[in-house]
């Protein structure tokens, strides 16, 4: 049942919206966006707007600040994803609704077998 809900279509799957884009191999970008956990290292462990939101969210509980663009909080109403880029501009503010399948049936599953 999970991979029937993520695409096995070379131009889908994580970093969205790339097209054959970082396709390394047929089903890189279905087993990435099945992980979702990957890209932000760079940005976590080297100079990146990520660290600075996380000092922010550390010392304030907020990630918010002067020297980095808004992050609007994630709610059920507006699924607000910061989404890191590659180029000039670092960041967007995307919806969290590709993946809306994929997360109901590993939520309910986890519900269901919790560990």
């Amino acid at each position: 049942m999970l991979a029937s809900l993520y695409t096995s279509e070379l131009v889908d799957g994580s970093p969205f919206d790339t097209g054959f884009l970082d396709a390394v191999t047929a089903q890189y970008k279905r087993i990435a966006a099945f992980q979702a956990h990957e890209t932000d290292i760079d940005n976590i462990y080297f100079d990146g707007e990520l660290t600075d939101y996380l000092v922010n969210f550390a010392g304030a509980l907020d990630p918010n600040a002067r020297t980095v663009p808004s992050w609007p909080a994630y709610t059920a109403a507006a699924p607000n994803l910061m989404t890191l880029l590659d180029g000039f501009v670092a960041t967007a503010v995307t919806q969290d609704t590709y993946r809306a399948a994929g997360m109901l049936f590993l939520t309910n599953v986890t519900l269901q077998f919790p560990l």
